[in-house]
């Protein structure tokens, strides 16, 4: 079974791809529909990365509330305050983008190509 960052990695990887697929208009990429399609599996994204943060330092805390952290500066409860704080203004900003690219997917609610003439592509 893929550990938690094997997962991270390859949606890492799967929006890497995406990056590169979606910078030339092709077949399957070129209508208001493809457009809002994708800002759809991106709201989806944006709405999991809070929880997708918080959990990633999970293994950080659990050591910490064990007494097993160390940390080559300061104390380990120093460290996991200001890891807090920087936490929360993460999901923060998580949150923000969420609302943000959501409000794009609306946007693009009804946004569609001409209608298609004879002999040409769908259009959609």
């Amino acid at each position: 079974m893929p550990t938690p960052q094997e997962h991270l990695s390859e949606a890492a990887k799967l929006i890497r791809s995406f990056n590169d697929v979606s910078r030339t208009i092709t077949t399957g990429w070129q209508h208001p529909d493809d457009a809002h399609a994708a800002l759809g599996s991106l709201t989806a994204i944006a709405q999991m990365l809070p929880r997708a943060i918080e959990q990633s330092v999970r293994p950080i805390t659990h050591a910490h509330s064990n007494g097993q952290l160390l940390t080559s500066e300061g104390s380990p409860s120093e460290s996991v305050r200001a890891l807090r704080a920087f936490l929360d203004e993460a999901i923060q900003h998580a949150a923000d983008l969420t609302k943000i690219v959501a409000a794009l997917h609306i946007e693009t609610n009804d946004l569609k190509s001409p209608p298609a003439q004879a002999g040409a592509d769908s259009g959609r």
